[in-house]
């Protein structure tokens, strides 16, 4: 026989504020500040357990970045950026109770790199480096039942560190001829 479950229903209310400003230092130097301010409710109910929970996610991501355009052809640039992705919750009723919920993951990004048009715009070569500092990372998960049924939920595994650089070439070879490779590591 082929049984249903319910699992209940998540409404989820959603609120951000987004600002932005941008300031030239010099001629060559800019810069922009950028901040996104969010809250998140989730509310589970209902479902063959009769869920009642309630959850509230609070963030404010920062972004900073500095472009320096050395010659018209060529543009350095770093930043810095934090984000997030909220916690929720995981409503399969066969989930043990300390499995039904997990919480939000945030990561900080640190980027630097140039961008280029070289030999008369025939060129373009664009290289950039990145560091990521992610805390609570969320990963679904598998695990089987007493019954030999598997479930999957998510969880938050920990924290993970990622580097790497990735480097964009594009030459035109004719007026109708172009050749393009890309190269990304990332560990």
């Amino acid at each position: 026989s082929n049984t249903r479950q319910n699992n209940g229903t998540v409404e989820t209310t959603n609120l951000a504020l987004f600002g932005l400003v941008g300031f030239d230092f010099t001629d060559q130097l800019s810069g922009t500040m950028e901040v996104r301010v969010a809250e998140e409710k989730l509310h589970l109910t209902g479902g063959d357990s009769n869920f009642d929970f309630e959850a509230t996610y609070r963030s404010t991501n920062p972004r900073f970045t500095l472009a320096y355009q050395a010659t018209d052809d060529l543009m350095f640039y770093g930043l810095l950026a934090r984000g997030n992705k909220p916690g929720g919750f995981n409503s399969d009723v066969r989930l043990a109770p300390g499995d039904r919920s997990y919480g939000e993951e945030s990561a900080w990004n640190y980027e630097v790199g140039f961008k280029s048009d070289l030999l008369d715009r025939r060129l373009r070569l664009n290289v950039s480096a990145y560091y990521i500092d992610w805390t609570n990372q969320q990963m679904t998960q598998v695990a089987q039942l007493g019954n030999g049924e598997t479930v999957s939920f998510i969880r938050n595994v920990g924290e993970v560190e990622v580097k790497g650089f990735e480097v964009e070439t594009q030459a035109r070879i004719t007026a109708d001829w172009s050749v393009r490779a890309t190269y990304a590591y990332a560990d």
